[in-house]
């Protein structure tokens, strides 16, 4: 009887999803995420239900909904209500663009979030060598706009000195144009010692397009120009115009135990057809608790026409530790 009872108080207390074919699943609605209801419950953790099959929606109070046409209203309910009595203001289904929005979604500011990791080696013994590797990224979402800032540093030594010392500092901004598309302004600058580059400058833009863009999957393309300047401890300095590409990947996988990523970005001269510049970052994050993660990452940066005596490819494995917010 006790059981019965806390099932009977837990129902009244939650939020009822009336599915077309006739079920009905009761939680607290956490929001609306493009095509797809997500909904807590006691019994299933998060579930997601597709919008085209629900009916209907009761809430157990009002909750915040933005309209298709940036109206925003407090319901409490969507559709058609359970009880022919209700006559209080409801939404069609078609007409809702976000329950329970953000700030962002709304426009009325940006979320933010971020990474960051670092990862070293500290050899003794036969093998004297030592490695500290660490970046950081920081996002920013608004309902027009997106933009990222990404550092990074490492440094290496050994008995004879050292083995490694580099830097990037890079700055992406999107403005939406369209449902999917942008239209994005891109400047990065980069130090690498053993690569015998004192400083190379790159900045463009171009024309973006989304094709996956959901909580769980960030997925995104783009192409345009851009201007490479580079300056060398002892070859030939070079300035050129080149075709510029990206790719942004990121995808949940497992109930987001487990996160891949890639990012890859290429340059193209337009001026000497075998001068072609990509880097990419590659991995998988797996999420602890509190924010902090695990990280294997690969690292591999292509320059077709390097430094006499340099290599083309630089490749680098890490294994570290990092934080997400």
């Amino acid at each position: 009887m006790a059981a019965a009872l806390l099932l009977i108080a837990t129902a009244a207390d939650a939020d009822v999803i009336r599915l077309k074919n006739g079920d009905r699943i009761t939680g607290t609605v956490v929001k609306r995420a493009d095509a797809t209801m997500v909904v807590a419950t006691p019994y299933a953790g998060e579930v997601k239900i597709n919008w085209a099959e629900i009916e209907g929606v009761d809430f157990d109070s009002p909750k915040p909904v933005l309209l298709q046409d940036s109206s925003r209203v407090a319901v409490s309910g969507l559709g058609p209500p359970a009880e022919s009595t209700d006559t209080a203001f409801r939404p069609e289904l078609d007409t809702v663009a976000f329950v329970n929005p953000t700030r962002a979604e709304y426009g009325d500011g940006i979320e933010y979030s971020g990474n960051a990791k670092v990862s070293g080696t500290y050899t003794r013994g036969n093998v004297d060598n030592d490695l500290l590797y660490g970046d950081g990224q920081l996002l920013g979402r608004a309902k027009d706009y997106r933009f990222s800032v990404f550092g990074q540093r490492s440094y290496g030594s050994n008995r004879t000195g050292r083995t490694a010392s580099n830097a990037t500092l890079r700055g992406d901004y999107d403005w939406f144009t369209g449902e999917k598309s942008f239209i994005y302004g891109r400047g990065s600058g980069e130090y690498d010692e053993f690569k015998d580059l004192r400083q190379r400058w790159i900045a463009g833009g171009g024309y973006g397009y989304r094709l996956i863009d959901t909580p769980d999957t960030q997925f995104s393309v783009q192409g345009g120009g851009d201007y490479v300047t580079e300056d060398y401890f002892t070859a030939a300095d070079a300035n050129y115009a080149a075709l510029g590409w990206a790719v942004r990947y990121s995808q949940w996988l497992f109930d987001r135990r487990l996160q891949t990523f890639h990012e890859q970005d290429g340059y193209q001269a337009l001026s000497a057809r075998e001068n072609t510049l990509v880097r990419t970052r590659t991995g998988l994050r797996i999420p602890l608790t509190g924010g902090f993660n695990v990280s294997l990452q690969l690292n591999l940066d292509w320059d077709s026409k390097p430094v006499t005596g340099r290599k083309s490819v630089d490749t680098v494995w890490l294994l570290g530790a990092g934080y997400a917010w």
